[in-house]
């Protein structure tokens, strides 16, 4: 993967950039000239930096533009931006700019670190061509949403299932389902998860596979179950 620069080490061709200049002189107004003075004198140089990293997406443009899976069933973009001699990749509740030399080796670094969002974009078309359509959809867990889907959630909680398993896992064992899960929000703690997706590719043949599944989850644990439902009585 190509390895992104520090600002800093464009620092001539910044100062030698006429699209840098006038973004110093719209935004800074009569401090411009003194400001870009004090910039090729090699001074305060941080606050250029700061300015061209508060305004790069104002005053430059798109060159490139990728498209990664997000939660569902939704996309997100993937952008690479030219301001002056910069090139720079961003994408919404990802990292800061990272910035570049050049146009191809933004967006190989593009390519790289997004990967697996464009991968399993990639998937979920393919997944689409194919005949598989989406039923459900959850962040974590898609039981829930399964279960209303299935009409299978009275009998779940009227017998106690959820003690025995987990219904994503078990509604998995039916070969006509596909469940997947696409990280979403990079790693931010309580701001990051997998967001699953649940598809058939037939839907009649799934309702029946999740009956018989429910039915021999229940036969397997009739025992645990009436004594479930006798202290349910007990404490009712």
């Amino acid at each position: 993967m190509s390895t992104p620069k520090d600002i800093s080490e464009f620092k001539d061709a910044i100062l030698a950039s006429g699209e840098i200049h006038a973004l110093v002189q719209k935004e800074l107004g009569k401090e411009a000239d003194g400001k870009w003075a004090a910039f090729q004198r090699g001074e305060r140089l941080e606050d250029l930096h700061d300015l061209i990293s508060d305004n790069g997406t104002c005053y430059g443009e798109i060159v490139g533009e990728l498209e990664g899976a997000a939660p569902d069933n939704d996309t997100f973009a993937i952008q690479i931006w030219k301001i002056g001699p910069l090139f720079f990749v961003t994408a919404n509740e990802f990292d800061p700019l990272e910035y570049f030399g050049s146009l191809k080796v933004a967006e190989d670094y593009a390519g790289v670190y997004f990967g697996s969002y464009i991968d399993a974009l990639n998937e979920r078309e393919q997944e689409e061509d194919d005949g598989w359509t989406e039923i459900a959809s959850a962040d974590d867990d898609v039981s829930a949403e399964l279960l209303d889907w299935s009409g299978l959630e009275k009998i779940w909680k009227q017998y106690h299932l959820g003690e025995f398993d987990r219904f994503q896992d078990l509604a998995d064992r039916s070969k006509h389902i596909s469940i997947s899960g696409e990280q979403w929000g990079g790693d931010t703690p309580g701001l990051s998860g997998v967001w699953q997706t649940a598809k058939t590719d037939n839907e009649t043949d799934l309702e029946k596979d999740l009956r018989s599944l429910v039915a021999g989850l229940i036969w397997q644990n009739r025992k645990q179950i009436h004594q479930y439902k006798h202290q349910s009585k007990k404490a009712g």
